[in-house]
């Protein structure tokens, strides 16, 4: 079905029109074969041992890294540890990879603790040999400081996780000038500090000091990614959303908007769409949009919203996560009527095929209120998992060729 967004005057004007786009995938080196190729040269390495075993170790926590299965990680990684013929006085810069390697592996399992204690022996080996800290380590002692400071319900100590960030940045921009991704990663990293500390400032005059800073941040990093990547890729999708964020903390809902939605189109249109997020990113559109009392202005999601749905249904994702696709639909129900109730036939059509899906996944016997999603065919065991996992956040829905009524 086509889905529109139409206001009551345009209505009789519109004519469902039916697109169909032919694109090709792009190849993606398979997590699932490297691990079926490791496990079948698991035995012959351990044959003969020695070098065979520690390079096939180094390799196959990667790829279980990639597959998030974390704790198999950490377990091949300490045997990987043990292999070592050398003290850290020895090779100082092999245990600095190792111990970061390990803090990664911790983050990836909430472990933050134990991943705070590794990153700071990245620093202590480097210093033992005459080395000073290295950006990197600024950067994953921020970050880590920021996880704790949540999880431990301690805010104040965002300001030292934001402290530590930019000392990082002051360093990377003397050390790696031309690197600006990294730099751009870096100082997203630092808005979220700035932001989420302002969510927890109940002075409002403080609050918005912080989002002040956040939105310097991000829109420094959000000017360098529109330079050098450009308005369509993931990563300047991610600040388009962080900086949208900001923008709405300050009530500068107009900035807001032309964001969120941009973050929207993005998401919908990647390699690897993640329901979630397409999910999230709708109510963020939606609530700025009431916000600024634009209901007329929900129209430009109707590209977007269409581009998603055919992308999640072409992936199969409608079918292996049918409980939450349903949800997605019954959002865009709800924005179609906020756009104009002219939409409500449409609505309901809407409604009526999430009721089909909540249907077919109870025949499946999964619980429709089971949000644990099982990959899409084709898909990693988490679709996105690994792009999930590069944007490093802090905090803790047949429909198809959707058609807004205008």
């Amino acid at each position: 079905m086509t889905v529109q967004i139409t206001t009551q005057q345009q209505q009789q004007q519109q004519q469902q029109q039916h697109h169909q786009q032919q694109q090709h995938p792009k190849h993606f080196v398979c997590p699932l074969e490297a691990d079926r190729l490791c496990a079948r040269i698991n035995p012959l390495c351990r044959e003969r041992g020695g070098v065979w075993l520690f390079k096939l170790l180094n390799f196959y926590t990667t790829v279980r890294m990639k597959q998030s299965r974390y704790q198999e990680s950490l377990d091949m990684y300490k045997e990987y540890e043990t292999l070592i013929g050398f003290s850290p006085d020895e090779a100082w810069e092999l245990y600095d990879t190792v111990y970061r390697n390990f803090g990664w592996i911790y983050t990836s399992l909430h472990d933050y603790d134990k991943a705070l204690e590794y990153f700071e022996k990245c620093v202590q080996v480097k210093r033992a040999n005459g080395v000073q800290a290295h950006w990197f380590d600024q950067w994953d002692l921020g970050k880590t400081h920021a996880r704790l400071s949540l999880q431990r319900g301690k805010a104040e100590n965002l300001e030292l996780a934001l402290q530590l960030i930019r000392a990082g940045l002051v360093m990377h921009r003397h050390a790696e000038p031309q690197d600006v991704i990294m730099r751009c990663k870096m100082l997203n990293s630092a808005g979220e500090c700035a932001a989420v500390r302002g969510d927890f400032c109940t002075d409002r005059e403080v609050s918005n000091g912080w989002y002040d800073q956040a939105i310097e941040l991000h829109r420094e990093s959000y000017d360098m990614y529109m330079k050098v990547l450009g308005p369509s890729k993931p990563l300047t999708g991610w600040c388009m959303e962080d900086l949208a964020g900001a923008y709405n903390r300050r009530e500068r809902y107009e900035d807001a908007k032309l964001l969120f939605l941009g973050a929207l189109k993005v998401e919908c249109s990647k390699d690897i769409i993640k329901l979630s997020s397409m999910a999230r990113l709708l109510d963020s559109v939606l609530e700025v949009h009431k916000a600024a009392g634009d209901s007329e202005g929900l129209a430009a999601c109707q590209d977007a919203i269409n581009i998603g749905l055919e992308n999640l249904q072409r992936r199969r994702i409608d079918r292996s996560e049918a409980a939450s696709y349903a949800a997605l639909l019954q959002k865009i129900a709800s924005l179609l009527l906020v756009h104009d109730l002219a939409n409500r036939d449409g609505a309901i059509s809407l409604l009526e095929e999430a009721l089909s899906y909540l249907s077919l996944n109870s025949r499946s016997g999964v619980d429709p209120l089971d949000q644990r999603a099982q990959p899409a065919v084709g898909a990693s065991p988490r679709s996105g998992a690994g792009e999930e996992q590069e944007r490093q956040e802090l905090y803790i829905p047949k429909a198809g060729q959707q058609e807004m009524v205008r």
